[in-house]
């Protein structure tokens, strides 16, 4: 079987295009990633903040933290971070 000039060329076009949306993926994905950890981050804070002071936390209160804190907990997850 011969490979013609035309098919060779559009095979490689098409390789072309695939690395260029590859590369675009792959740059969109590390901008969301960082805008998540950055998201986490400041939500984090937030939280952390609004439950800093109390020097007794009741037990519906640290219910109230690990409910307010479980997204956070999951875009570190998302983000392959550890606790």
């Amino acid at each position: 079987m011969q490979i013609e000039a035309s098919d060779t060329s559009s095979t490689t076009a098409e390789v072309t295009r695939m690395k260029a949306k590859l590369i675009l993926l792959l740059t969109e994905n590390g901008t969301l990633r960082s805008i998540l950890k950055e998201c986490a981050d400041d939500l984090e804070d937030e939280i952390t903040d609004r439950f800093r002071g109390s020097q007794n936390i009741y037990p519906d209160e640290m219910r109230r933290f690990d409910r307010d804190m479980e997204p956070v907990k999951k875009a570190r997850e998302a983000l392959g971070e550890k606790e």
